[in-house]
């Protein structure tokens, strides 16, 4: 009888101790993601609101203009995040505060640098299309949107997400006060829009500078800070460059067949699209600096399982959001548009129910992606990246040319959906090269006191330690 005791009872001590250690992740997952959502959620609504009034307010082909200028300033989003936000994000979360204070003021300063050559991009786009006044508030709104999610990140990478909801609410809340009042006014036009975006990313940037604290750094130091962090950024920068096919000359590849109305027509259809941002957005930016903890902590094996934890979350609450508008197309778009404008859009509901499934898609592969950045494998993420914008440039864009808005709404989900299957296979090949790979052997969070995984803070827990849809919300965090 003590022989089977002494033979089951450790056995039920084990169990215990994974059952208890797999409850307490979700839990704090729930509670990091409860705050992280509450974030994204108040960008992803200012956000939705700003693009909702600009739909229905500018005309198709106006709108598709605006949709030319979105789709560039991603583009050069990606780039700055790639060489600033990325070193930012993977060295800032397991340095503490001094430290932090540094490598923000570091990557603010390369930021003030790259963000006006960044911008000569949509000036020149402006010129070309005949709205130069355009392209200037453009070129400004982009650097001053570049300073302020620097800010923004520094916040994140510490997991204060309830202190950058202050900065975020003037940002992205005040832009879609401001749209509503322009338009109210009938003075809503796109330079007016660009002038706003400008406005109130100065104000959140004013308000999340004082709370980061960001040390004074020269030019020169910043400089050998991104030279440094050159070897690992490179991947990350080269795999968003694929972001000039896969995005802008994607959508501008659509303007070009079937013109700017079907453009605005497209964006249009984001906008529902675009409700699942709180999800893929939020989750997406813990991915990074959470697992980039854990592997320093628990090792490959143990930064995979909360990969895992993370993903299952976000999955589920995607498949429950996107119900409504996958089985109700149409009453969804008269919800979101006035008769007049719903018109323009219910022919297309089709399109709509395929750039969902994609949306479901894009979750799953810039979670993978992020994974791989965070546990420094990034040119994993690249291969990925490589193989979905070739699917995209010689099967989307030709079935764009060919089908127009279906073409571009049927070429993304099998580009999608390549991408997905790449970076599963990566997953799953992936094996321990370090000793960061290797971590302990042991489960801390069984036996821990809560405080280190609840609020993403490192061992402690007192806050020692610590990157895509359209549009001014984020960047292309590699994500």
């Amino acid at each position: 009888m003590s022989l089977g005791k002494s033979a089951v009872f450790p056995i039920l001590r084990q169990t215990k101790y994974r059952v208890v250690g797999t409850a307490k992740r979700f839990r704090y997952t729930g509670i990091k993601a409860f705050w992280a959502l509450g974030d994204q959620g108040i960008v992803s609504l200012g956000n939705f609101i700003t693009n909702l009034i600009l739909a229905r307010t500018l005309p198709l082909a106006e709108f598709g203009l605006y949709g030319i200028l979105y789709e560039l300033s991603l583009f050069l989003n990606s780039m700055q995040a790639a060489t600033i936000l990325f070193p930012l994000n993977v060295k800032g979360a397991v340095a503490e505060d001094d430290f932090f204070n540094r490598l923000a003021g570091r990557s603010i300063i390369a930021t003030l640098v790259m963000a006006p050559l960044l911008g000569l991009g949509l000036l020149v786009t402006g010129i070309a299309l005949h709205q130069p006044m355009v392209g200037v508030w453009a070129l400004v709104a982009l650097v001053v949107f570049q300073i302020q999610e620097t800010l923004r990140r520094s916040l994140i990478i510490q997991m204060r997400y309830r202190a950058a909801m202050a900065g975020d609410a003037i940002s992205y809340l005040g832009q879609a006060i401001g749209m509503y009042a322009l338009a109210k006014g009938h003075v809503l036009t796109l330079t007016s829009a660009f002038q706003l975006f400008a406005t109130t990313s100065v104000l959140a940037a004013a308000v999340q500078s004082i709370q980061v604290g960001p040390r004074r750094v020269t030019v020169g130091e910043a400089i050998v800070f991104a030279r440094r962090s050159w070897g690992l950024s490179r991947w990350v920068l080269f795999s968003n460059l694929t972001g000039l096919f896969t995005g802008t000359l994607f959508y501008w590849n659509l303007a070009w067949w079937a013109g700017r109305e079907m453009l605005g027509v497209a964006l249009g259809l984001m906008n529902v699209v675009r409700v699942a941002n709180p999800f893929i957005l939020a989750f997406g930016s813990m991915i990074t600096p959470t697992v980039a903890r854990a592997r320093g902590r628990l090792g490959l094996a143990g930064a995979r399982r909360l990969f895992a934890t993370y993903s299952a979350v976000g999955f589920v609450g995607l498949l429950l959001l996107f119900a409504v508008p996958v089985l109700f197309p149409q009453p969804v778009l008269r919800a979101f548009y006035p008769h007049d404008k719903a018109n323009d859009f219910l022919p297309y509901t089709t399109a709509m129910q395929l750039m969902i499934l994609t949306s479901l898609c894009i979750f799953v592969k810039d979670m993978t992606g992020a994974f791989f950045n965070a546990v420094e494998r990034p040119r994993l993420n690249l291969l990925g990246q490589a193989t979905f914008t070739l699917v995209m440039v010689f099967v989307a864009m030709p079935l764009t040319a060919r089908y127009h808005l279906m073409g571009l709404a049927a070429g993304g989900l099998i580009a999608c959906a390549v991408h997905v299957i790449v970076n599963t296979i990566s997953m799953c090949v992936l094996r321990p090269q370090s000793s960061a790979d290797r971590g302990p052997t042991h489960e801390p969070l069984a036996n821990g006191n809560g405080n280190g995984s609840g609020n993403g803070n490192g061992s402690d827990g007192n806050g020692h330690h610590g990157v895509d849809d359209m549009g001014f919300e984020t960047v292309t965090v590699p994500q």
